[in-house]
């Protein structure tokens, strides 16, 4: 029985292209290929799936194909004129009580995410007592809300609690030493603890845990690109896992976002926002569940350039990656519109 914080087994074939299933492999042992392919782990709970992407043609009824939407609370609910300020804007709150109300009310399991960022986010290089500060105004709104709308309703933070992270979540992995900021995110690890340390008040507060694990850098060490491509998972799961290990220890269903693209701001500009390779995106997926999390949240998307949407391909690698998941994991998909033609 493999339990939360196992780790899995790298498919021979993921990272194989990008997007479009071009056929080329990792050459690793068979008997472990086979074994990542057809091992899913139930976990304790359900696994709920959610979305809140966007693309240019909006697929419809995607309720019939597993996924559930969950709605963002951003900073236009709590700020006049969405412009973040130091302390939570009651006022601002109060007259927007019964469309938040509204939103939370109206989504599944009556759960919303609170996704204020900017000068909010928690970042590992903020001092301890700015951490505390910043974590200090989280739970001010997250109590202001549950003060005016009631404990039937329930919040989350996206990606403060555990602290959205790259670097600061690896052991022995730091990019290429030969880059100025080496030295930089050798020392994130410690950084990150810190700011981690002061966070637990945040995650033990709110209802639910939403922890960002986008694909946010690519290998810039491996001599081949095969030897990138996997080296690009291996540290990416590596986040997961001791992301995930912190987040367990707070007691909250955990549902972290992932972005079926590469993240726009990739150390590799070449292909950021690209659509990830086949086979990478169900190993998110089974990541997640063997690390324990409840669910996860599927978020987007961005058109190539980097703005607009992207558009909906129902023959994607990723799509079909995520409905062989969905399918695994108890879902009904024979009313759904969008399978693979």
């Amino acid at each position: 029985m493999d339990r939360p914080g196992a780790a899995l087994p790298l498919p021979a074939e993921i990272l194989g292209s990008t997007g479009t299933g071009d056929g080329s492999a990792f050459q690793e042992d068979a008997v472990q290929v086979a074994a990542a392919a057809a091992t899913t782990v139930p976990a304790p709970k359900p696994f709920r799936l959610y979305y809140n992407f966007t693309f240019a043609n909006q697929p419809q009824g995607l309720d019939k194909c597993g996924l559930t939407r969950l709605p963002l609370l951003t900073a236009s609910y709590f700020f006049k004129g969405g412009k973040i300020r130091d302390e939570i804007d009651t006022a601002h709150i109060d007259s927007k009580l019964e469309e938040i109300r509204k939103v939370a009310a109206g989504s599944a399991d009556r759960l919303a995410i609170v996704n204020i960022e900017g000068s909010w986010s928690i970042k590992r290089t903020d001092q301890p007592a700015a951490v505390r500060q910043k974590a200090d105004r989280y739970i001010a709104l997250h109590r202001y809300l549950k003060q005016k709308l009631g404990s039937g309703l329930r919040y989350g933070i996206y990606g403060e609690a555990p602290v959205k992270d790259f670097f600061g979540y690896q052991t022995s992995y730091f990019g290429n030493p030969a880059s100025v900021q080496y030295p930089e995110f050798v020392q994130a690890p410690p950084l990150l603890a810190r700011a981690n340390a002061e966070a637990s008040r945040l995650g033990a507060a709110v209802d639910a845990l939403f922890p960002s694990y986008y694909v946010n850098w690519y290998d810039d060490v491996g001599t081949t690109a095969e030897a990138r491509r996997k080296k690009t998972l291996e540290v990416w799961t590596t986040m997961v896992q001791r992301s995930m290990k912190l987040a367990l220890q707070w007691k909250k269903p955990v549902y972290p976002f992932i972005w079926m693209q590469f993240h726009n701001k990739l150390n590799q500009p070449v292909l950021a926002n690209k659509f990830l390779p086949r086979r990478y995106f169900r190993h998110q997926l089974d990541t997640l569940k063997k690390q324990g999390a409840s669910g996860a949240v599927i978020w987007g998307t961005l058109g190539p350039d980097g703005t607009g949407r992207a558009r909906f391909d129902k023959n994607a690698d990723w799509w079909k990656e995520y409905l062989a998941f969905a399918k695994a994991n108890g879902a009904n998909l024979a009313k759904c519109t969008h399978l693979p033609g």
